[in-house]
């Protein structure tokens, strides 16, 4: 029997649901499957001791490990398989998963959720489940789909984990529906509560609105911010940990404005107009940051 080791992104439903399709998938496959959440700013060492011993292969779903962790898995000789669409991930290993070093689908287009389920059941006789494409719908931030942001709401209220996504799948449709309307004023409310933690930061010249994160919200919390501060062309939602801060970034999409350079310097990574790092102070964004 082989043993498999699934790493999610950890912080939303598109890193936990690609996840739990992935564990299903194995599992199927007859394969006895870890899963390990994982997110901006991971210990190598810390995760890998999650990793069972005698592992054979490694999946990322929704997220990707640092080149030079990916060069050390490839060294230690796992079967390395990503599904991934993050602009960083693509950049950082697409020479690595062209010289065959790494497998798996790295595509932007699609949702982490998306390409697992494509690249793991597309070729089967199984019904996409109908959550797959509501996901992608979220994560892209289309929303051109009825319900989309009370299904994911419902879903986001339980724990960002593969026990959490089974919880919430295990609900139909229609009440996942009807618990993301009952869901909605009491997330108004802790928006608007949210909006007294704003202040403005300069960095490197970029005007920023900081705010505390109401993490699973983060995202709508974010679209907010930037229609309250129209002439501020970032937005910084930060979470305070025992090691630091996590952040979760967006650009101003409608000016076009790149954060991955700052996330980068940050040693954190995402899309263009979203994405994150785990930082000890705004300065790791910045080499001038004015308050």
């Amino acid at each position: 029997m082989k043993k498999v080791a699934v790493l999610h992104h950890s912080i939303d439903v598109d890193g936990t649901f690609s996840g739990l399709l992935a564990k299903n998938y194995f599992e199927q496959a007859g394969c006895k499957v870890t899963t390990v959440g994982i997110n901006y700013g991971y210990d190598f060492d810390e995760i890998m001791s999650k990793v069972e011993d005698g592992t054979d292969i490694i999946v990322m779903t929704d997220f990707t490990m640092e080149r030079e962790d990916c060069l050390t898995l490839i060294g230690r000789e796992y079967d390395i398989r990503i599904y991934d669409h993050h602009e960083t991930s693509y950049k950082h290993i697409i020479d690595l998963y062209n010289d065959g070093l790494i497998t798996g689908c790295l595509d932007l287009s699609r949702c982490g959720t998306k390409i697992t389920w494509d690249e793991l059941f597309g070729q089967s006789n199984a019904e996409q489940p109908w959550y797959i494409d509501v996901i992608n719908d979220h994560d892209l931030w289309t929303h051109e789909l009825p319900n989309t942001k009370e299904i994911v709401l419902a879903a986001e209220s339980y724990p960002m984990t593969i026990e959490g996504a089974e919880e919430a799948i295990s609900l139909s449709k229609e009440s996942l529906i009807e618990k993301g309307r009952t869901l909605t004023s009491y997330q108004e409310q802790l928006l608007a509560a949210a909006d007294n933690t704003a202040y403005e930061v300069i960095i490197d010249g970029v005007k920023c609105i900081c705010a505390h994160s109401l993490l699973a919200l983060r995202s709508v919390q974010a679209a907010r911010l930037h229609a309250l501060y129209p002439d501020h062309d970032v937005v910084i939602l930060m979470t305070q940990r025992v090691d630091g801060f996590t952040t979760s970034v967006r650009g101003h999409k409608d000016k076009g404005v790149n954060i991955l350079p700052m996330l980068e310097r940050a040693g954190g990574g995402g899309h263009k107009y979203a994405g994150g790092a785990k930082i000890q102070s705004l300065e790791d964004f910045g080499t001038e940051v004015t308050y």
